[in-house]
C-alpha cells in the first residue's frame, strides 16, 4: 500500500507529528505551503478567521504530482476556529 502524508504546519507541531507518522508507517511526506505568509499564531488566527467568514480559498505554492498513485492519504493540519484552515480545501480541490 502506497502512503501519502500531507501536512500544513504553522508552529512545527503538525510537522513533527507527520514526520513521526512517516517514521512509523512509511510513505511519502509532503508539506502544504501557503502563498501568503500567515506569520505569527495570532496573525494566522486572524487571517484564518477572515478566510472562514469570507469563504476564501487561499492559494498554495506546493502541488502534488501523481496524486492518484497513492492508496492511502493521511492529512495533518492545525485546528482554527474549531475547523481546518481553508487552505486545506484548496489542497483537496487539486
Amino acid at each position: 500500500m502506497k502512503t501519502f502524508i500531507a501536512y500544513f504546519s504553522l508552529s512545527g507541531v503538525t510537522k513533527a507529528a507527520a514526520e513521526r507518522i512517516q517514521s512509523l508507517a512509511g510513505g511519502d511526506l509532503f508539506e502544504i505551503k501557503e502563498k501568503k505568509n500567515y506569520g505569527s499564531y495570532a496573525k494566522a488566527i486572524a487571517i484564518g478567521g477572515k478566510e472562514i467568514a469570507t469563504r476564501e480559498l487561499p492559494e498554495i505554492i506546493t502541488h502534488v504530482e501523481n496524486f492518484d498513485s497513492y492508496d492511502r492519504i493521511l492529512l495533518g493540519f492545525p485546528v482554527w476556529y474549531g475547523t481546518f484552515p481553508r487552505l486545506i480545501l484548496t489542497f483537496a480541490a487539486e
